[in-house]
């Protein structure tokens, strides 16, 4: 019973990305975190934060929504698929992710609605064997004097208990990785070298 609770509780720290990515060591670019807030209520768990970087809205918005390339961002997610378009701003994506805490790896598979807007990306998960009852999470991205500031809010509630002083606190760490992660992926991506790299 102790090692299955263990392990439910890894599973909860490996799928911190849906929307997001997991931990990278920061690599030195222009993204400042500027605010970043956990909370949690009766096993849902809150995340708010507001992070500048060194790009247009546009670019931030097009690698977001680049469904078929989200690898790109993220050293955790194997592949990632359009499964289907069923609007032009309503998608069904998955994603296969491998996450590591330590020497311990974990695979899953989430499949999540994507609703695209011209300053917002919404990420809906859909409820399934993948360590979450239910979960959204949404990019707003507004001008700024240095590029964008992404404004991210997500509600994520796993499928089991998780100790609400550790909960938090790990979600935080992870979560200001993925951060970096993912913005100075981005911000590679637009360098002239990584455009003439990088596969149509």
């Amino acid at each position: 019973m102790k090692h299955h609770g263990q392990l439910r509780f890894f599973r909860f720290a490996c799928l911190i990305w849906v929307g997001m990515m997991m931990t990278h060591p920061p690599l030195g670019g222009a993204v400042e975190i500027e605010r970043l807030h956990v909370d949690h209520k009766e096993n849902h768990y809150f995340i708010l934060a507001s992070t500048l970087v060194a790009l247009s809205p546009q670019q931030v918005h097009a690698g977001i929504v680049d469904i078929e390339h989200l690898e790109r961002l993220s050293s955790d997610i194997i592949d990632s698929r359009l499964i289907e378009r069923k609007t032009k701003n309503r998608l069904i994506a998955r994603m296969n992710l491998r996450s590591c805490i330590m020497v311990f790896c974990l695979e899953r598979t989430l499949t999540e609605t994507v609703i695209i807007k011209d300053r917002e990306i919404a990420f809906i998960i859909t409820p399934a064997k993948n360590g979450f009852r239910s979960g959204w999470v949404r990019w707003k991205l507004l001008n700024s004097e240095r590029g964008t500031r992404v404004l991210y809010t997500s509600e994520l509630v796993p499928d089991f208990w998780v100790p609400p002083m550790v909960g938090p606190f790990l979600l935080t760490g992870k979560f200001r990785d993925n951060t970096i992660e993912v913005m100075e992926r981005l911000e590679q991506q637009h360098t002239p070298k990584a455009k003439e790299g990088m596969e149509p």
